[in-house]
This record gives C-alpha cells, sequence and structure tokens, in this order.
C-alpha cells in the first residue's frame, strides 16, 4: 500500500508541476486567487490507541458492567480534497474532505467485566472506514502585511463517519466465544468549530519554497449517534447498544509549508506543499443496551489521537482586475506662422 502512495505522489507532481519550471513569469500584476483546489495525500497514523467504553449506568443486562475496545495502532492512507472559494478579498467559503481506511489485518482487544475480568481479540472484517467533511468560512482580519500574509478567524461546522466490522474472535478468556461472532460498530457526530488560520511569507527562491500556513480549529459540543452490536456464541446471545451522543470536544491543528511553486499559466499557479495534521477526538453519550426483552442504559465513550503526514498540491485560478486604460497623449501644440509686416524704403 505505501508503494501505492508514494507511486500516486511521485506521478502528481510530475504532471502536475514540473511545467511550473518552464512557465513563465507574464501573469497580470492586479490579481488574486479566486479557486484554489487542493488535494493532499498521505498517511495516517494512530497517535495513541483508539479506544472505546461502554459502561452500565443502571442494571446489568447478563451481567455485563462494562467492555472496553481497543484498536491496534495502525497506518493507514490518508486523502483530503479542499475547495476554498475567496467570495471577496477577505471572505473565504471552504468545503473539504477525508477519508482513511484500513484493510482486513487490522486487529482489536476487548476486554469484558461480567463482572470478572474476561475478554478476547478480533480480526478486521473487510475494511474500515473514516471520512470527515467540513464547510467553513474565513474572514481575514490581517491582510498582505510584510510578515503575515493572512490572519483569518474561521468557524463552520464538520461532520464524522466511522465504520468497522470484526469477526473471528480468538484468546478468550473467561466469556463463551465462538468463530461465528461478530462485531459491527457505525458512529457519526456532527460538531460545530471555530478557530485561527495564518499565512506567514517564507523564503522562496525561484521555484523553491514558499509560504507557511497553519491553522486551529476546536469544537468544545459534539452530536451524535451510535449503532454496535456484538454476538457470542450462546445462541440468541446478542448484545445491541444505540442511541444519541451529546457530549465531546474536537480539536484539530494543521500546519504545511510550500516546497515549490510557479505559474503555469499567466493566471494559474500550482504548488505542492509538505503538511502534518493532529486531531483529538472524544465523544460520549448515554445509549440503550438491549439483549433480547431486556433493556438498561449505558454510558458510552471514545477517544482517538491521529497523525497525518503527507503532500498537497494545489491549482490556484487567479481573478485579475483590468488594466486601467492609458490616459491619451496631449494634443501637440499648434505653431502658427509669425508674418513680419512688409516695409518699402
Amino acid at each position: 500500500m505505501k508503494r501505492i502512495v508514494i507511486g500516486t505522489l511521485t506521478l502528481f507532481c510530475l504532471a502536475a508541476f514540473l511545467p511550473a519550471a518552464f512557465a513563465g513569469d507574464d501573469a497580470p500584476s492586479d490579481c488574486r486567487p479566486w479557486f484554489t483546489p487542493t488535494l493532499r495525500v498521505g498517511l495516517a497514523v494512530d497517535a495513541q490507541e483508539p479506544q472505546y467504553r461502554l459502561t452500565t449506568k443502571g442494571v446489568a443486562i447478563s451481567g455485563l458492567v462494562r467492555t472496553d475496545l481497543k484498536l491496534d495502532s495502525a497506518e493507514r492512507p490518508y486523502f483530503a480534497l479542499e475547495l476554498p472559494f475567496a467570495v471577496t478579498d477577505r471572505l473565504t467559503i471552504t468545503l473539504d474532505g477525508d477519508w482513511s481506511f484500513t484493510g482486513s489485518d487490522r486487529r482489536m482487544s476487548e476486554a469484558l467485566k461480567v463482572p470478572g475480568a474476561s475478554g478476547r481479540t478480533w480480526e478486521s472484517d473487510g475494511t474500515s472506514h473514516w471520512v470527515s467533511t467540513e464547510l467553513l468560512v474565513s474572514y481575514a482580519l490581517i491582510k498582505d502585511r510584510p510578515i503575515i500574509k493572512d490572519l483569518s478567524v474561521v468557524a463552520g461546522v464538520r461532520w464524522d463517519y466511522q465504520t468497522m466490522s470484526f469477526d473471528d474472535p480468538d484468546h478468550a478468556f473467561g466469556v463463551v466465544s465462538g468463530p461465528a461472532d461478530t462485531i459491527d460498530f457505525r458512529m457519526h457526530t456532527l460538531a460545530p468549530v471555530a478557530g485561527l488560520s495564518a499565512t506567514f511569507g517564507g523564503l522562496k527562491s525561484g521555484i523553491w519554497l514558499g509560504d507557511v500556513h497553519l491553522r486551529v480549529l476546536a469544537g468544545p459540543i459534539v452530536w451524535g449517534h451510535l449503532d454496535y452490536e456484538e454476538s457470542f456464541a450462546t445462541p440468541a446471545f446478542l448484545f445491541d447498544f444505540e442511541g444519541d451522543l451529546s457530549h465531546g470536544y474536537f480539536v484539530r491543528g494543521y500546519g504545511d509549508f510550500t516546497l515549490l511553486s510557479g505559474k503555469l499559466t499567466p493566471t494559474m499557479e500550482g504548488s505542492l506543499a509538505f503538511f502534518a495534521q493532529l486531531t483529538k477526538t472524544v465523544v460520549s453519550g448515554t445509549v440503550i443496551g438491549r439483549r433480547l426483552a431486556t433493556s438498561s442504559r449505558y454510558e458510552f465513550e471514545s477517544d482517538t489521537f491521529t497523525l497525518v503526514l503527507g503532500l498537497g498540491g494545489s491549482l490556484a485560478f487567479d481573478i485579475c482586475e483590468p488594466a486601467p486604460a492609458a490616459p491619451a497623449p496631449a494634443p501637440a501644440p499648434v505653431i502658427e506662422p509669425k508674418l513680419e509686416p512688409m516695409t518699402f524704403k
């Protein structure tokens, strides 16, 4: 998988940015970008093992007091597309989305309290997916200063969706387990977010190097919904947890550094940047656990911390103000011949 990602990056760079080395620098002087699509490709790594927990808040169903799920840390491909539209010189609306996934080789450990200690480990059943989208509005408070090219306030909403499935449990102890047992996990969340974004002018030599972009977003409120099912070898022994989530927070720090940039046409510029992104998400809420005709309230908690490293390619489409018309040349002065009066002697 790493070879595929590296090969894709190499082809993208050659196709999109090599012409910049030969393009002319004859763009109109009074131009600003109005649309800057950006494609990012990288690897997402779990900075900590993702954790999920269900704890009873009432009567334990079939003795299930608590279940702790912990995913092994793993690398996974990451793709993101960002579409910013500059409404004015200071106001920008951005729609972006990202997607990462892991294959069937990922494992998860489960610790159960029923009420004694028990547990088992799971194999991923197919592909697990992490998808998110954001709609952001930013307004530049500072613009085109010597060092700070842009300092903006940002606000918007973020939607996340996660789905995982596991089967073939092994290393079971203290619990009745069978090879046909499964886990199905689906969760989506919605969070209002706000923060700051800044662009700093960097050292630039020809097509090499360039600006530094930084962004911090945070959301102190998270709403969502959880669907979780887990089966056991005992006939008709199936736990089903479902309900709305209403607590949590989201924090993300992002930065990129331009590696090379140049004009592809007089009104279009291409650039390539290295980026890094850290995302911390905590979600919790009360859900209803069911088994047959029995139900009870459980507290659900999830805690994830992800690091993404990669390269991003951008195309900036400029809108240019028409050059002011040159003033008409002043008419040449008309010189009238001066006739001297004739005299006779």
